[in-house]
């Protein structure tokens, strides 16, 4: 099978990565090309493609440069699911920390003091608020589904405490569940 070679941009194209990422690649020895033009361009080969599609796999999965190395090298499955396993127990625990934020947040936001001085505020106060902490329609849906999903009732009285009332509450449980 005769090699069809990419150029840096193209290969970058290819997997929707900048061409600094691949020079860097280049730079630190994780990916160098199979082959230079003569006028110096660096030409990716079919293997280079394999490999770098391997990297970008570690990479979406959360894999440190550090690492990825040891697995490209050695390939084997056990340091491979090792790597992974790692990844998704170190993923879990910040999924938790980030729970138990939630929930201070939450009982902080139902406290008597900062309930009363929520209750003041109206729809286009909220969004102001929301707006200039940098959260948008599609983060506040999402935040809302999580909610519903994972927490009903307390999303329930979080939506409580900030002043909703029952048909705006049955509104946005309703768009949470349907998203």
């Amino acid at each position: 099978m005769k090699n069809i070679y990419f150029s840096v941009g193209k290969l970058a194209r290819m997997f929707g990565i900048s061409r600094t990422t691949l020079l860097y690649y280049d730079n630190i020895g994780l990916l160098s090309p199979s082959e230079r033009s003569e006028a110096g361009y660096r030409l990716y080969n079919n293997d280079d493609i394999e490999k770098l599609s391997r990297i970008k796999l570690f990479k979406d999965a959360g894999l440190t440069l550090n690492e990825v190395p040891k697995l490209l090298k050695y390939g084997e499955k056990n340091n491979i699911a090792a790597a992974l396993m790692k990844q998704l127990n170190e993923l879990n625990r910040e999924i938790i920390a980030i729970k138990e934020r939630q929930e201070v947040i939450v009982k902080i936001l139902m406290s008597e003091k900062v309930a009363e001085s929520i209750h003041e505020l109206d729809t286009d106060g909220w969004n102001n608020i929301l707006a200039n902490a940098g959260i948008g329609v599609e983060e506040s849906s999402k935040f809302h589904q999580d909610f519903e999903n994972h927490s009903p009732l307390q999303h329930q009285q979080f939506l409580e405490a900030i002043g909703f009332d029952e048909e705006g509450i049955r509104s946005i449980k309703r768009r949470a569940k349907s998203e």
